[in-house]
């Protein structure tokens, strides 16, 4: 039925007794009936679908949108619910992110959510409130999960050198020379590639030339560079120089082809030599700081950096070659020598160090280390020696004490001066040595030195007091010793004892002494007799 006043007729009714449940005839008479509406009921909304995996775009910033249907259900007699969503994922946007739905009609449908590509994967969320408004409600919450994969952008390309003229190392004639230009991306993201390919060498003259292999690929956002290598190999000393012009072709994502290319030179080869020695430190002083005690080895060591490298090579013969060797004189040794032979040519193994330590003594020490360059030139050897001064400070003084520094006790007889002694003793290089004293205690000749791998001895008296008292008195030493030793200091107590008695001699005691002193007779009667 519809709402409002309308004419109804009827006919036929019946009605029932209020009793018993009797029919009876229905005297009413035709007449108007009014129907009305109910309550609103406001609509439950729907959002499909829930999740939205926006596509790669093709560029940096580029915009990408997807819809949000809303269904409304469940709404009548013009209930209504509004719909508002938001986001502060970054992004991410909603250009059309509102709508209200009235039983179950949305006026606005769909809704419109956007991702705007970066060279990077985004994830985020976004939040839906449907709010009933017609009767008035509590906001029901629905989570749009959003993903936006990064944009395929093709990285650009950078060359070192640039496209432009490129002179190759100078080797020995006949020999390879070898080079590169180092290719780096930028600014790629996704799974968009670019190439560098088909690489020639043409125009070539005077040389012979061989260009990279292969191609190279940059996948999205890596930034890792890659090589182009390639080679020549030298003309013969005096010719001129070869010349090639060196093609690859670029290509950026599905964009054309183009091309890049360098203008090679391939110098002219040195004439035959043996590889060249270089020093690192150049020759000149190593000094060596102080050793803990004489014949102990210094601290660590020097090293010296030899490179053996270039030379050129005619093919013919032997093979032109190096060889360093190193020595020292007495008192150093050297480690990692001979170095070599080193070839023309040789990368395995061309450089190596060479060890010069020393071994500390009582005084310093000076000397040399001759490293010998042996250079082969078709089997003829010319040897070129380079010098380093080497200079070793003497040992660190290193004293011991004994008794240690610190307090000394002794003991005498009342009011008598009682004699001690202290030694010092040094496994480093020679030391001064000067003592004072103080209080009840006198010095004795003190020597002036404590000598290299030898002692010294301090004698000193103490003058005791009476018996059974204590006198008191101290001794400061100073060495050169750079450590604890350089000061020495000893307190020293002197007790006053009484004499010892002597024991008293029992009747056996006493009856020997006699038997002694008759025997003593008897022995000197016999002599005077004789």
């Amino acid at each position: 039925m519809a709402t409002g006043n309308t004419p109804y007729t009827f006919s036929s009714l019946l009605a029932e007794e209020p009793v018993n449940g009797d029919p009876v005839t229905n005297t009413g008479a035709p007449g108007n009936v009014t129907v009305s509406a109910g309550p609103p009921t406001a609509p439950t909304i729907g959002y499909s679908p829930t999740t939205l995996n926006f596509p790669a775009g093709t560029a940096i910033g580029q915009n990408q949108d997807l819809n949000v249907t809303l269904t409304a259900t469940g709404g009548v007699n013009g209930g209504a619910t509004s719909v508002s969503c938001s986001t502060a994922s970054p992004g991410f946007s909603i250009p059309t992110a509102a709508s209200v739905c009235t039983d179950t009609t949305c006026a606005t449908n769909p809704l419109v959510f956007r991702c705007t590509s970066s060279n990077a994967t985004q994830s985020g969320t976004a939040t839906c409130a449907a709010t009933p408004t017609n009767p008035a409600g509590a906001a029901v919450n629905q989570v749009i999960t959003l993903n936006c994969p990064a944009a395929n952008v093709a990285p650009a390309l950078a060359y070192a050198p640039a496209p432009g003229p490129i002179t190759m190392p100078t080797v020995g004639q006949g020999q390879t020379a070898n080079s590169s230009i180092a290719v780096t991306p930028s600014l790629g993201s996704g799974t968009s590639t670019s190439t560098v390919s088909a690489c020639a060498f043409s125009a070539i003259v005077g040389a012979t030339f061989t260009a990279p292999a292969g191609t190279l690929t940059f996948t999205g956002s890596g930034t890792s560079a890659q090589n182009l290598n390639f080679s020549c190999v030298a003309p013969t000393n005096g010719s001129p120089d070869g010349t090639a012009t060196l093609t690859c072709s670029e290509t950026i994502g599905a964009g054309p082809i183009t091309p890049r290319a360098w203008a090679v030179t391939c110098p002219d080869g040195l004439p035959v030599a043996a590889p060249n020695v270089t020093y690192t430190p150049a020759a000149g002083p190593i000094t060596f700081p102080a050793g803990a005690s004489v014949g102990a080895s210094v601290p660590g060591s020097t090293t010296i950096a030899v490179d053996i490298s270039g030379g050129a090579d005619n093919g013919t013969g032997a093979a032109e070659q190096t060889t360093v060797s190193c020595s020292a004189t007495a008192g150093f040794t050297v480690s990692g020598s001979p170095i070599g032979p080193v070839l023309v040519g040789d990368v395995t193994n061309p450089n190596g160090t060479v060890s010069v330590s020393c071994a500390a003594a009582a005084s310093a020490q000076a000397g040399t280390l001759t490293c010998n360059a042996a250079q082969s030139v078709d089997g003829v050897v010319t040897t070129t020696p380079t010098t380093f001064a080497l200079n070793c400070a003497a040992a660190e003084v290193n004293i011991s004490s004994a008794p240690p520094a610190g307090p000394i006790s002794i003991a005498g007889a009342p009011l008598t001066n009682i004699a001690g002694s202290i030694v010092l003793s040094n496994s480093g290089s020679d030391s001064t040595l000067g003592c004072i004293a103080s209080g009840a205690v006198t010095l004795g000749a003190v020597p002036g030195t404590v000598p290299s791998a030898g002692s010294a001895t301090v004698p000193y008296t103490c003058l005791t007091g009476a018996s059974g008292t204590s006198t008191n008195g101290q001794i400061v030493c100073t060495t050169q010793d750079l450590g604890a030793e350089g000061t020495l200091t000893y307190n020293i107590t002197c007790a006053a004892v009484s004499d010892v008695p002597v024991p008293a001699i029992n009747n056996f005691g006493k009856l020997l002494m006699v038997v002694l002193v008759i025997g003593l007779g008897l022995v000197g009667l016999g002599a005077r007799r004789q």
